[in-house]
């Protein structure tokens, strides 16, 4: 009995599979978030060590948050986006035309099939948001960035109510039916 018994299981161990297993696809969508804190505190140094910290992370899409160019510094997006060939999508409310500009910026490994901005209340505040629609195996994904208002008074509370609402507004117009981050 106990021979029978062995026999039927390397039987059952080498018995080719019933069924073919589908190849795993990694569908995992990596991002880094990024306050680059514009010029200050020794951005020749910290870009150097932003660069190679981005290029061992690999992420799918990197946002950025207070980008500056202006007549000395090149944008920081666009720097960073060429340093690691990546796509870039600058968001700022000041006119292309201008030397100095201030925003928000989306970088990606993968080319941008959608993209836009929105201006948000108060328009004196001078925010915005961004979104790039990229493809993840084949798939839409839209991938938004922000930056409200940082005050922590009444005022500041209000503005971000106000501009987090205008974000959500700015999401359902241009999302469509694909899975959005913010």
């Amino acid at each position: 009995l106990l021979l029978a018994l062995l026999v039927m299981l390397a039987a059952c161990r080498t018995a080719p599979p019933t069924h073919t297993a589908m190849p795993q696809v990694d569908s995992t969508l990596k991002l880094v978030t990024l306050n680059l804190y514009h010029d200050k505190d020794e951005w020749p140094k910290r870009r150097t060590q932003i660069v190679d910290t981005l290029a061992a992370l690999q992420p799918d899409v990197i946002a950025l948050q207070e980008v500056l160019q202006h007549d000395t510094l090149p944008n920081q997006a666009q720097w960073l986006a060429q340093e690691l060939g990546y796509h870039w999508y600058f968001i700022s409310v000041d006119p292309e035309d201008k030397a100095r500009r201030y925003g928000n910026a989306l970088l990606t490994r993968q080319p941008v099939v959608a993209r836009g901005q929105q201006r948000l209340h108060p328009l004196e505040d001078s925010r915005t948001a961004g979104f790039v629609r990229i493809k993840l195996q084949g798939q839409p994904v839209n991938v938004y960035v922000t930056h409200p208002n940082y005050q922590n008074d009444d005022a500041g509370r209000q503005m971000r109510q106000q501009q987090l609402a205008d974000v959500l507004d700015f999401v359902q117009r241009t999302a469509g039916s694909a899975p959005s981050i913010i």
